[in-house]
C-alpha cells in the first residue's frame, strides 16, 4: 500500500509543479544592480532546483525488507 501512495503523491507533485514555479518576481532599486548579472543567477538557481526535486522524486528502489514484523518485537522484550 505505501508504494502505491508514495507513487500517487509523487504524480501529483510533478503534476503541481510546472504551475507553481513558473516566474520569480524580483524588485530591485538600487540602479548601480546590474540586471542581467540577477537574471542569471536566478535562472542557476532554477535549473539547480529543478535538478534538486528531479533527483528527489525520481523512482527509488524498494528498501530492504528485514523480514520482521511487529509482532516480531514482543519475542525481544522480556516480560
Amino acid at each position: 500500500m505505501g508504494k502505491y501512495l508514495r507513487q500517487a503523491a509523487d504524480q501529483r507533485i510533478r503534476e503541481l509543479l510546472p504551475f507553481q514555479f513558473q516566474g520569480v518576481l524580483t524588485l530591485i532599486s538600487d540602479p548601480d544592480i546590474n540586471i542581467g548579472l540577477i537574471r542569471l543567477i536566478l535562472k542557476r538557481s532554477g535549473d539547480e532546483l529543478k535538478e534538486i526535486l528531479d533527483d528527489f522524486l525520481a523512482e527509488s528502489p524498494e528498501l530492504m525488507d528485514s523480514g520482521l514484523d511487529l509482532s516480531d518485537l514482543d519475542q525481544l522484550t522480556p516480560d
